[in-house]
C-alpha cells in the first residue's frame, strides 16, 4: 500500500503580506495627535527673554476661532497673559508680549517672544502656567531655563502640575 502524503496547502503568503502592509499604511496616516508648546527661558542682562513654540491649531482650538495674521498676536497675547506667570526670587513680574512670526520651515508652527524686565541674580524661578492645557487635557509645556553654565533647568507642566519652581545653586 502506498501512502500518499498530501503537501499542505500553503495560505497565500503573500495575500497574508500584502493586507498587512496595507494596513500598517492605513495606519500611519491615520492622525496621531500630540500637543506640546515649548516655553525656553534665557537671562540677559537686563531681562529674562521667552521664546514660546507653539502649534497655530492647538491655539486656535484653545481661543475657539480660526486666527488671521493681523489678529494673531492681539488674541494670543491675550490669552498668554492669562495663562502664564512667573516669579524671580518669590516676587510676581510683568510679562511683556513682544510680538510672533510663522516658522520658515512649518507654517503649522508660531513663535512667541515674551520679555520680563529683572537685574540682578536668579536665585529661584516660579513658572506657572496652564497654556493650552485648559482646553487640550494631552498638552505638555516643556520648561527650558537657563541662567548662567551653572543654572539650567527642564521640566514639562501639564493639567495636573502647572506650577514648577527651579532653584539655582
Amino acid at each position: 500500500m502506498q501512502t500518499s502524503f498530501r503537501k499542505p496547502r500553503r495560505r497565500n503568503s503573500w495575500c497574508i503580506a500584502a493586507f498587512l502592509g496595507i494596513g500598517l499604511f492605513f495606519l500611519a496616516l491615520s492622525p496621531h495627535k500630540f500637543y506640546v508648546s515649548l516655553f525656553e527661558i534665557n537671562q540677559g542682562e537686563e531681562s529674562l527673554e521667552i521664546t514660546l513654540k507653539t502649534f497655530v491649531d492647538d491655539l486656535e482650538m484653545a481661543l475657539g476661532e480660526k486666527l488671521e495674521a493681523s489678529s494673531f498676536d492681539s488674541l494670543h497675547e491675550k490669552y498668554l497673559l492669562n495663562h502664564f506667570s512667573l516669579r524671580v526670587n518669590g516676587q510676581p513680574l510683568q510679562v511683556s508680549f513682544l510680538g510672533s512670526e510663522m516658522d520658515e520651515n512649518d507654517l503649522m508652527v508660531r513663535w512667541t517672544y515674551i520679555e520680563v524686565p529683572f537685574r540682578g541674580r536668579v536665585n529661584s524661578l516660579e513658572v506657572e502656567t496652564n497654556y493650552l492645557t485648559d482646553v487640550l487635557p494631552d498638552q505638555v509645556n516643556i520648561i527650558q531655563f537657563k541662567a548662567d553654565s551653572e543654572c539650567a533647568f527642564s521640566d514639562m507642566l501639564t493639567k495636573d502640575k502647572i506650577l514648577k519652581k527651579f532653584n539655582c545653586p
